[in-house]
């Protein structure tokens, strides 16, 4: 009878990290009023990082058509696309963090307050 027991020395790595907070995108927000219901809202936000060793990347895009039902209720429909890259170039860490999202949307805006403009 034959019996073999292997060993290997392994190391676990386990890092989170957990962060809220704003961040510094250049952008654009426009909206364009087509009628006293419905309206287009569009708006694009980007950053690029390049510090030594690390890259970086986000893109945050949405377009939109809503329809006013009320002054403070909207109902819309639209499109975004949120990407996020990172690439760690040093070869003794571990690098490379991918995110992507993006489709269409279906949402409702809810004002407490009378809305800060009203259409013509």
């Amino acid at each position: 009878m034959a019996e073999a027991r292997v060993q290997t020395p392994t190391r676990h790595i386990i890092q989170t990290e957990d962060q809220a907070g704003p961040i510094p995108t250049i952008g654009i927000d426009a909206t364009w009023v087509a009628s006293k219901r419905f309206y287009l809202d569009g708006r694009a936000q980007y950053l690029k990082v390049n510090i030594s060793n690390l890259d970086g990347s986000l893109g945050i895009y949405e377009l939109d058509v809503l329809y006013r039902y009320r002054p403070n209720v909207s109902f819309a429909v639209g499109y975004s696309d949120f990407t996020a890259n990172i690439t760690s170039t040093k070869s003794s860490k571990a690098g490379v963090f991918d995110f992507s999202t993006k489709g269409p949307e279906m949402f409702q805006d809810c004002l407490l307050t009378k809305a800060s403009w009203v259409p013509p």
